[in-house]
């Protein structure tokens, strides 16, 4: 016979095998589908948050309400500060903004494992960290410097839980948990939520759970001030709209639906394998649904905008780490005792998981290259183009922010303007319709002056107030309909649009010290008689005093 000691030590040694295995695992797949993302080039926002973050001190960033408003209109002044640094460090160079993101996924994926090691053991923690790595929403959020908030603020929170459990169980209170939540609150509002999390994780009466959670019920409310404070209100996107309890449900619904195809792609059936036993037998039952309930809240807002993108699956990063958590979680009580059957078709189902994610991250990998490749050769393009005119396959603010940082830093003046889509296009002056023909790029000229004849100015009414750095708007006369904002930083040439209501308000910044912003708009609705209303073009100079007031009614 077998001693016990003997089975010990070939358990033990399974175990070790194991564990080295996972670890392999683990550097393979942060060598193979992270490290080549040192080669990226920057994309969309980066040049943005790049000029934003060259032209603001640190402490205009965290203490200066009207300079952070330009850079942001969500209160992430952690994400300025990052991109700071590299610019100290790297200027342009995007090298070394890639090795500050993988660095800072390493961070995160270490604290993620001793943040599982306090439910789990080693092998099951290690491979929860596999599973992160893994994930597609992973691989997009990291590739991305503009998203690099997510990952920073996954370091801060789950730093802040470790010590939160940590100290309650040796019945204390961690301040530095607070402090902790507070950073990863600064980096993104998604960890706002992380004092309901809290609560829901402790344990004992509702005034001990409480105590024990003091700091981030602290940590909330200082962050509630200063926000307020800088945002001058709530502060996001300006089109967002409040949300009613009728459309609740189907946002839940759909919230899930997308979060499935951006985890899964083609085999989102795998999700409901992966979510229901990790929800429903890990932990505790309801205190796992109330947790996944809190983590979809802060998606509400932006619901109206997920789509197929890759790029949007970043609103379920946090999701996808509790989800990861609690499956790890499950799979190491389940390799025990009684349950070690279920835990062996558990551990199927997530090899399964973890072949999809490959199958994805081998995809994305291929599509974050070529996009890379494509935003380095329009910024090419952009730049030495000696044309007045050149098109648009990356977003405006892409361009213009090289542009400035050209001018500012390089001494070098790009005169080159961006024609953007033909969606932007239609609305643009005939006259810079005609001036953009006339250069020689080619523009379906006739056809966008023909689709202007549908145009109405009335029954249209547009107030628009400029008071300092507040904008006020109320539009109308139909205050039933939503209304869109064309704006440009060129007369007759519009580059981004704002969906908003009827009526409301919104801080501004300044981007410019010394000087105000110059920026052109024109307003439009469509009508309930298939109406294109559109109004004439105003200039508005930020920071200032301007009351515009237009009307035309229907003749």
């Amino acid at each position: 016979m077998i001693s016990d000691e003997a089975m010990d030590r070939t358990t033990g040694r399974r175990g070790t095998v194991l564990y080295l295995s996972l670890i392999i695992a683990v550097l393979l797949v942060f060598g193979f589908i992270y490290v080549p993302l040192a080669k990226n080039w920057f994309l969309s926002d980066d040049t943005q948050w790049i000029w934003s973050s060259a032209t603001h001190q640190f402490k205009e960033m965290f203490l200066s309400p009207e300079r952070y408003r330009s850079m942001a209109s969500n209160f992430t002044p952690m994400l300025g500060a990052s991109f700071r640094i590299d610019w100290l460090l790297f200027k342009m160079d995007p090298t070394g903004y890639s090795i500050h993101s993988l660095l800072s996924l390493a961070a995160a994926a270490a604290t993620l494992y001793f943040f599982l090691r306090l439910y789990a053991k080693r092998n099951p923690a290690l491979f929860g960290v596999l599973l992160f790595l893994m994930s597609p929403i992973t691989l997009t959020v990291t590739s991305w410097f503009s998203t690099r908030h997510y990952i920073e603020g996954l370091f801060w929170a789950l730093l802040g839980l470790t010590l939160f459990v940590n100290s309650e169980r040796k019945n204390r209170i961690s301040a530095a948990a607070g402090v902790c939540y507070v950073l990863a609150s600064l980096n993104k509002e998604v960890y706002v939520v992380l004092p309901a999390v809290a609560l829901l994780l402790s344990a004992g009466t509702v005034l001990k759970r409480l105590k024990y959670t003091f700091p981030f019920w602290l940590g909330l409310a200082v962050y509630t001030v200063w926000r307020l404070w800088i945002m001058g209100g709530i502060g996001g996107y300006p089109s967002n709209q409040p949300l009613s309890s009728d459309v609740i449900l189907p946002l839940l619904y759909g919230i899930i639906r997308s979060f499935s195809s951006h985890l899964f792609g083609d085999y989102s059936a795998l999700f409901y394998l992966f979510l229901f036993p990790a929800l429903v037998l890990s932990f505790r039952k309801i205190e796992m649904l109330l947790i996944l309930l809190i983590l979809m809240v802060p998606i509400l807002p932006v619901a109206n905008i997920l789509n197929g993108d890759h790029y949007t699956g970043r609103y379920f990063f946090h999701m996808m780490v509790f989800l990861i958590c609690s499956s790890c979680i499950l799979l190491g009580r389940a390799a025990e005792g009684r349950w070690r059957i279920f835990g062996i078709g558990l551990f199927l189902v997530y090899l399964l998981t973890a072949a999809a994610f490959l199958k994805r991250d081998f995809d994305l990998s291929k599509d974050i290259r070529d996009e890379r490749i494509n935003a380095r050769e329009s910024a090419t393009a952009f730049v030495s183009s000696e044309n007045k005119y050149i098109g648009a396959d990356q977003p405006s603010w892409f361009y213009e922010s090289i542009r400035k940082i050209d001018r500012k830093f390089l001494g070098r003046e790009i005169r080159t303007q961006i024609v953007p889509p033909a969606g932007f296009l239609e609305y643009s002056d005939p006259k810079r319709l005609k001036d953009i023909r006339e250069s020689g790029f080619a523009i379906p000229y006739k056809r966008l002056i023909a689709s202007q004849k549908r145009f109405e100015q009335g029954p249209l009414s547009v107030k628009i107030l400029i008071d300092n750095y507040k904008l006020t708007w109320d539009f109308g006369p139909d205050k039933h309909v939503l209304y869109t904002v064309l704006r440009g930083p060129a007369s007759g040439l519009y580059y981004n649009q704002s969906v908003l209501g009827p009526s409301g308000s919104i801080m501004l910044g300044q981007a410019n010290q010394g000087e105000p912003d110059i920026v052109y708009v024109k307003v439009f609705y469509h009508s309930e008689e298939g109406k294109v209303v559109v109004s004439p073009e105003f200039v508005l100079k930020i920071p200032g005093y301007e009351k515009i007031e237009f009307s035309h009614c229907e003749d």
